[in-house]
């Protein structure tokens, strides 16, 4: 697999992520990247991020302290359907958690999802991510990893 990436979104990679398009069906579980941007930029302590592997900016993720719980989420991750199945976003995740590790002030990665992403669940639980047996004020089931 070609090793992945993540980029600040800035003014040289912006239209590429907001190009990327989910596949048919998988707008149930993720925001559109115009709504994570614009939350990214009323809400500064939100990063958002590019997955770039090989060059080519293939996905998007979001994390964030927040300065409510004190807690580090990761609150989006998406793929373009035309990148998708090649392990891009199990490696983000990958590449996430080792960049938190290495910067320290959290002991764990905390993420939700809306009940019924059964392919997201597999690929949380995998990379060690376990349910809290919580929900947020959404609805969604919140998982922990501990860094």
């Amino acid at each position: 697999m070609t090793r992945v990436e993540l980029a600040p979104v800035t003014e040289e990679n912006i239209g590429a992520v907001l190009t990327l398009v989910l596949a048919p069906g998988q707008e149930k579980w993720v925001a559109n990247n115009e709504r994570s941007l614009a939350q990214a930029y009323a809400y500064r302590w939100l990063r958002p991020a590019a997955i770039v592997a090989g060059g080519t900016v293939v996905g998007f993720l979001m994390h964030g302290l927040k300065p409510e719980t004190g807690q580090h989420s990761l609150f989006r991750i998406m793929v373009d359907e035309r990148h998708q199945g090649n392990g891009y976003a199990t490696e983000a995740i990958r590449v996430l958690v080792a960049q938190l590790r290495e910067e320290g002030g959290t002991d764990a990665l905390f993420l939700s999802y809306v009940p019924g992403n059964e392919e997201a669940v597999r690929v949380y639980e995998r990379l060690g991510f376990v349910h809290t047996g919580e929900s947020d004020e959404d609805g969604e089931r919140i998982m922990r990893l501990p860094l």
